[in-house]
């Protein structure tokens, strides 16, 4: 794919900047091509390190809703290298990111995710260390090297979902007596408390956690 060879050369910009003139292109990619004088969109593209980050960098003015419609255009995926599902989320959390960097005070938006429970489900949503390392490589080539999440990211040990869990449904059930729907929910609730950290992932502490809610 030649699109994939571009953004994987040493300096994708020089052949982005020529190919935002051609007519195929601007329809093939509306919007995302047709950069105005001083667009620093190509040099960022340039600044993103791994090909994940690139495309997602290409990408970062594009609603995530419609990146799947880009993949259909342009399928970066047929190579096997670009995964559509990680450029999408790295596009809507870096772009969740870029607009709280903007904000000159200190909004409770901001507070919020300065948090370390915040982070946690950051993290989460994330996908874990190979998403969140793709939204801060993302957030990197903007201009925003945000040291303290991406360091938190690489030791940030939150499960993912309740999967994630040292109890699962045969502890709750031994635990409460409970069964069908209830137990997906204590399971969820639990999973959410761990993540906000006001659990640890030990058992000993979530089953006491399970018999709290008795």
């Amino acid at each position: 794919m030649e699109m994939v060879k571009l953004l994987k050369a040493d300096k994708p910009s020089t052949g982005l900047r020529l190919l935002s003139k051609t007519v195929y292109l601007q329809r093939v990619l509306p919007g995302v091509l047709d950069f105005a004088t001083g667009d620093a969109l190509p040099e960022q593209v340039d600044a993103a390190e791994g090909l994940t980050a690139r495309v997602a960098t290409l990408l970062q003015d594009l609603d995530p809703g419609t990146v799947g419609g880009v993949f259909h255009r342009v399928p970066f995926h047929t190579t096997g290298e670009v995964d559509q599902a990680r450029v999408e989320r790295a596009v809507r959390l870096s772009n969740r990111l870029f607009t709280i960097s903007l904000t000159a005070t200190l909004s409770a938006e901001r507070l919020r995710l300065a948090s370390r429970a915040a982070q946690r489900r950051l993290f989460v949503e994330a996908g874990g260390r190979e998403g969140f390392a793709d939204m801060l490589d993302v957030m990197k080539a903007r201009g925003h090297d945000l040291a303290a999440l991406r360091a938190f990211g690489e030791t940030c040990d939150a499960p993912l979902d309740v999967k994630g869990l040292v109890v699962n449904g045969k502890d709750v059930m031994a635990v409460t007596g409970a069964s069908g729907p209830a137990v997906g929910d204590l399971l969820r609730h639990l999973h959410s408390r761990v993540v906000d950290g006001l659990l640890l992932n030990v058992k000993t502490e979530l089953v006491a956690a399970i018999q709290d809610t008795k």
